[in-house]
């Protein structure tokens, strides 16, 4: 059974990019001639995905719906007469993207990363599994996440959870949710630790986002299961499932880099221009 929807999430006030984000979210920052946003949808549809719920604040959907669904029927007509129509191309391709239905996020919820999947709930095909991404996440790769997560499910359906980790170095553990395995072949979760000290990390496998869940997750998304800073976390109720059926945990096979802030924005921005040549030409020639 292939996964044919996932869920993007995209409801953070991403504060420490302000003021730029009074006017725009934050996944609508470029990297190259293309918004965040666009990329992560990219790579759900070449996991096979059909459908992609972006859950966003409700004084941001409409830059989400107008990027996703506005033909620009004026501006290909502007393009036209002034011959040069090849340029929208890259809009055209905008619409060959999987469906994409843009919801906003229950204010009745608790603050977390466990909110946009609860609030896209009644939205999914009821006990299909899905991805659920993170928007702060970017992956730079040939085979990219949610495929690695897609092949995963397919060559053993057996798990209620898969979820992707990276290794770091242990400056930077107390940042990220660190991963503790079990299991045989220590590819199993047995919890996650939410930004621990040094001293306290189970492992250097860092969690991002990039989850497939089978609909039993919604069993463990307890709106009254608040952790870390009193807040909704989407890993608590990952933990809690694991517990009782296992989760897969995967290592990736490409660059990992969070956009969340400016500083590994800037590295996003670098890491992508490496990829083309064009750009890495201009990067390495010297001043």
């Amino acid at each position: 059974m292939s996964i044919k929807q996932a869920v993007i999430s995209d409801a953070g006030i991403s504060s420490r990019f302000l003021p730029i984000v009074k006017t725009i979210p934050k996944s609508f920052l470029p990297i190259g001639n293309k918004p965040i946003i666009h990329y992560l949808v990219e790579e759900c549809a070449e996991a096979g995905v059909e459908k992609v719920i972006i859950v966003a604040r409700e004084e941001t959907k409409t830059f989400f719906d107008d990027y996703f669904h506005n033909s620009c029927d004026e501006l290909e007509e502007l393009l036209k007469n002034m011959n040069k129509l090849n340029r929208f191309k890259s809009v055209k391709n905008v619409f060959d993207l999987p469906k994409v239905q843009v919801i906003t996020q229950d204010l009745d919820l608790p603050y977390g990363t466990a909110a946009p999947v609860i609030s896209a709930r009644s939205y999914l095909t009821e006990e299909e599994p899905f991805l659920f991404l993170h928007a702060d996440d970017l992956v730079i790769a040939d085979n990219k996440d949610c495929k690695v997560l897609v092949d995963e499910y397919e060559e053993n359906s057996d798990y209620a959870g898969y979820m992707i980790t990276e290794e770091i170095s242990l400056e930077r553990v107390h940042l990220y949710g660190m991963v503790k395995t079990k299991g045989q072949n220590k590819d199993q979760l047995d919890r996650i630790v939410e930004k621990p000290t040094q001293k306290d990390t189970p492992s250097l496998l860092a969690s991002y986002g990039r989850f497939l869940y089978k609909y039993k997750i919604f069993e463990y998304l307890d709106i009254d299961r608040l952790g870390k800073d009193n807040e909704l976390w989407n890993v608590d109720a990952l933990t809690a499932m694991a517990q009782e059926y296992p989760v897969k945990v995967v290592k990736n096979k490409g660059t990992w880099v969070t956009t969340g802030d400016p500083l590994n924005y800037f590295k996003a921005q670098i890491l992508f221009s490496r990829t083309k040549k064009k750009y890495s030409e201009i990067l390495d020639k010297p001043s």
